[in-house]
């Protein structure tokens, strides 16, 4: 794992989430360098932080961060993907490899999206359609670095949402990417379990905590970290919200 590092992208409008993110994340991805990207200093002493003016636009904050980021790989995350068991650090190392000989640009270790279909590549690896909206996702994914830039270069956004410019930039500058799948079960609308990076996908929306499903996870946590769910909020079901 050396030459691979994790980059959490957050916000201190989430700090309350901060203690439930790290805490999993000191748990179940030990041994692996940790940035964090932020407005405000989270001070988790394992990770490295790196401040973004809230001013500027969000591309902007991480192409400021990625010049201090020395590895070649690195995991895109954000403060709401909660790990809630072991990160199979030897798929991850597979999968740079995977990088490296196939020609992707990235790779995620959770099959998700609007339409993720079968297509095969190898082992558990699957290509991800280009001419679909899964081509460029906001969720779990190592990226070559380089390739990673690029995109940001290219985009632009001047907000944190998906939209059709990251698509387009994608297909343009032949960014290829790959998804992981070992049969996991479907969970929600849009994604399945990840038996290579246990993580919910995602532990908020919309503002809200996702109980609708996570909802056994998140309860558990909510004790182990002391979080008052009610001042957030829940998502009950789809459009259910308290």
């Amino acid at each position: 794992m050396n030459d691979i590092s994790i980059v959490t992208y957050t916000n201190s409008n989430c700090k309350d989430i901060w203690p439930m993110y790290f805490g999993q994340l000191k748990k179940y991805l030990p041994n692996i360098k940790s940035y964090i990207i932020s407005d405000e200093n989270p001070n988790i002493s394992e990770s490295f932080f790196i401040k973004y003016n809230n001013s500027e636009p969000y591309y902007v904050h991480w192409l400021n961060a990625l010049k201090h980021i020395q590895e070649e790989y690195i995991i895109y995350s954000q403060e709401d993907f909660v790990l809630y068991d072991f990160v199979n650090q030897q798929m991850i190392k597979s999968s740079v490899e995977f990088l490296k000989k196939e020609g992707y640009s990235y790779v995620r270790p959770i099959r998700c999206g609007f339409d993720s279909k079968l297509l095969k590549i190898k082992e558990c690896y699957y290509n991800v359609d280009k001419n679909t909206d899964d081509i460029f996702q906001m969720q779990i994914t190592l990226w070559k670095k380089q390739d990673f830039i690029l995109v940001y270069e290219k985009t632009k956004s001047e907000k944190w949402y998906e939209n059709s410019k990251w698509r387009e930039v994608c297909r343009y500058n032949n960014i290829n990417g790959a998804f992981m799948y070992n049969n996991e079960k479907k969970r929600g609308q849009y994604h399945y379990d990840s038996s290579i990076y246990p993580y919910m996908c995602t532990a908020i929306s919309k503002g809200k905590w996702n109980m609708n499903e996570y909802g056994e996870k998140l309860k558990e946590l909510f004790n182990i970290y002391n979080v008052n769910y009610k001042k957030r909020g829940l998502r009950l079901d789809y459009g259910v919200y308290t």
